[in-house]
């Protein structure tokens, strides 16, 4: 059976997003990250959240006034309920988010570790997001080409996470903990493991 401790040379970034819907055609943008970088036994090592502030984002909120979300965000600020003004006085920008993950990354590569392995509750979609912050970044996408989807596996379980406020950090400490319930039950973590050359 293979839990997380098989492979030294691993580290799991948990990673949650929040966004201003679900198009994955560019007509919506990524607004929130939250990261967890575990090690491989899933011990935190680092933690990053942030707002985030895309430039093509900001200047549709400047058309608006900036008080109020354009109604084709407006079904998902239902949902996340963050504010415009707060990503526009709060909001990173993209370079200054992926340079602050880098300083994160390079002593975890430094210890040893070769990847690091995205985990997400919904990988395809929050994979997106985080590529769309990074092609407006310059910096190079910094993490292993697989992700981990836990959506399935954690279902088939009964952790899938139930607790969700829909802000990014707090979401992606629910996956922290289902996930540290799940290998350290009786099916372990073998679903989730798949080895990497």
């Amino acid at each position: 059976m293979y839990k997380f401790h098989t492979n030294p040379q691993l580290c799991f970034c948990l990673c949650d997003t929040e966004t201003t819907g679900l198009r994955t055609d560019n007509k919506d943008f990524i607004i929130e990250v939250g990261f967890i970088f575990v090690n491989n036994l899933l011990k935190v090592m680092n933690a990053f959240d942030s707002v985030v502030s895309m430039p093509k984002l900001i200047g549709i909120l400047e058309d608006h006034h900036n008080s109020y979300w354009p109604e084709e965000f407006s079904e998902a600020y239902k949902v996340h309920n963050i504010d415009p003004g707060e990503i526009l006085n709060y909001g990173r920008e993209p370079a200054i988010i992926a340079k602050s993950i880098e300083e994160i990354i390079d002593p975890i590569k430094a210890s040893g570790v070769e990847k690091i392995i995205l985990i997400s509750n919904n990988a395809a979609f929050d994979t997106h997001f985080l590529k769309q912050l990074y092609n407006a970044s310059g910096y190079k996408w910094p993490f292993h080409y697989a992700t981990w989807d836990t959506s399935i596996i954690l279902n088939t379980a009964n952790l899938n996470p139930t607790n969700y406020v829909h802000r990014a950090m707090p979401d992606a400490l629910e996956l922290l903990s289902n996930l540290v319930t799940y290998n350290n039950s009786v099916k372990g973590i073998a679903s989730l493991y798949v080895p990497i050359s």
